[in-house]
């Protein structure tokens, strides 16, 4: 019997949307280029974040790792790296903020030279933006079941959707043009949470662990595989994470401590020289601070601390209380969405690039819609949850500019709403999950009796 899971009409639909998207962005750069006409003598704008990662594979590679997080040092390197590269960057510098044991993976890139290293960066990135994406289309249901024997169908063009929204995306688009990191912690996060479903405890913790290279997007992922998969998932980002500090240690003795030492020191002095780019947050603390500071600087710097704290406190015991009722269910789906799709929130250091994480929640909510019955009507949280995803997914594109217009980042709150309807979910799941098993433990129990 043929079962069609994805109505042909919203495939469309889909489709004819990211076209229409694709068209947006491009019409965004024409236009942007006919208005500012040709400027060589401006210099490139184009990929500095990767600055940082070059100059830390330079010192690595010359064996000056012990000027990582000199911010002398860094401000004298970029100077004199924008003037032979032609590059845009100003009075600006970009300090090294990961931990040392990265630096080691661009030390072989830095040997090739500031623009072939930049090339083959991007190409790292986009690669595993690719391998990220293929492991997410695995995760939504095929679209035919036509016989329990054989193989299900499965038709490209609705898994084609999944790189081809993700590539029309801001956040890919900001990854990509400032040739940041986020396609390999996109790749690190899918391949945590494909584990994570299938139960493969020590294989998610030691995906968990390698994205610890940034702690703000692997620590909650953590903390929910540990209480939901017990101690292997520990165990696992214990080996990982252990053998890249053990690796530091022996590679590159003493960056460790100093980087434990001046990463705190060094974050202030940056935000307290330079306008520092709370509107990029995607944080309670970015949204206060951006709305507060159109009021007084002296009030945003603070007040927007203490208001980013009470905020997250209902979302944390909210997203707490959800781990907690899910710990022992078998289907992680909900409480993986909610995770993600909240920590940006509640970290104090999350950046708009790397929502682009948040790929991860939406294709395991589409998975669960297009695997639903259709013949049972959807919740209204759930009709809601889906609308927001879709304006949060429109409203990226415009947000860095109507951030600026209107001094209060939208985004935030938007954010706040899908997470609390995924956690409100997630909780609804595991009650729903919960008394099924208590039903069939009772059964089970009533046949025991009888058969005694």
């Amino acid at each position: 019997m043929r079962s069609e899971r994805l109505p042909s009409s919203l495939r469309t639909k889909l489709w004819k949307g990211c076209f229409a998207v694709a068209l947006f962005i491009a019409s965004l750069f024409i236009l942007d280029f006919v208005m500012s006409g040709p400027q060589p003598a401006k210099g490139s704008g184009f990929g500095l974040d990767y600055i940082a990662f070059y100059r830390a594979g330079m010192l690595v590679h010359t064996g000056h790792a012990d000027r990582l997080y000199d911010l002398q040092d860094t401000r004298n390197f970029d100077s004199a790296l924008a003037q032979r590269q032609n590059l845009s960057l100003g009075n600006n510098y970009a300090p090294f903020l990961n931990p040392p044991f990265l630096a080691l993976l661009f030390a072989p890139l830095a040997m090739l030279g500031y623009t072939p290293s930049l090339v083959i960066w991007l190409l790292i990135n986009i690669s595993c933006c690719a391998g990220a994406a293929a492991l997410l289309c695995r995760i939504i249901p095929a679209e035919y079941d036509l016989d329990p024997n054989l193989e299900p169908l499965r038709d490209w063009k609705n898994y084609a959707l999944v790189p081809a929204l993700m590539l029309v995306s801001l956040p890919f688009l900001q990854t990509i043009g400032h040739a940041q990191n986020t396609g390999v912690s996109l790749l690190l996060m899918t391949w945590a949470v494909v584990s994570w479903r299938d139960g493969r405890a020590f294989t998610a913790g030691v995906a968990a662990g390698i994205l610890f290279y940034k702690p703000q997007l692997a620590a909650l992922v953590l903390a929910a595989m540990a209480i939901t998969l017990g101690w292997r998932a520990l165990a696992g980002a214990c080996a990982s994470l252990g053998s890249l500090l053990l690796l530091n240690v022996l590679a590159l003795p003493g960056t460790l401590t100093d980087y434990l030492h001046r990463l705190g020191p060094n974050v202030q002095y940056m935000m307290a020289t330079h306008p520092y780019i709370w509107q990029r947050h995607a944080t309670f603390n970015g949204f206060w601070h951006v709305t507060l500071n159109q009021l007084s600087p002296e009030i945003a710097s603070s007040t927007a601390t203490y208001l980013a704290i009470l905020c997250s406190m209902p979302v944390a015991f909210g997203l707490l209380l959800c781990i907690w009722r899910n710990r022992k269910s078998t289907s992680r789906d909900r409480i993986i969405a909610a995770v993600i799709a909240t920590a940006p929130l509640i970290m104090p250091y999350y950046l708009d690039y790397d929502l682009l994480l948040l790929a991860v929640p939406a294709v395991l909510l589409a998975s669960e819609m297009i695997d639903r019955d259709s013949s049972q009507p959807l919740p209204k949280g759930d009709v809601w949850l889906i609308r927001l995803w879709i304006a949060f997914f429109l409203l990226l594109l415009i947000n860095p500019a109507l951030t600026k217009v209107l001094q209060v980042n939208l985004s935030v709150p938007m954010l706040t709403a899908i997470a609390g309807l995924a956690i409100a979910r997630a909780i609804r799941g595991a009650s729903a999950q919960n008394s099924e098993t208590d039903s069939k433990n009772f059964l089970n129990s009533c046949r025991w009796y009888v058969a005694a």
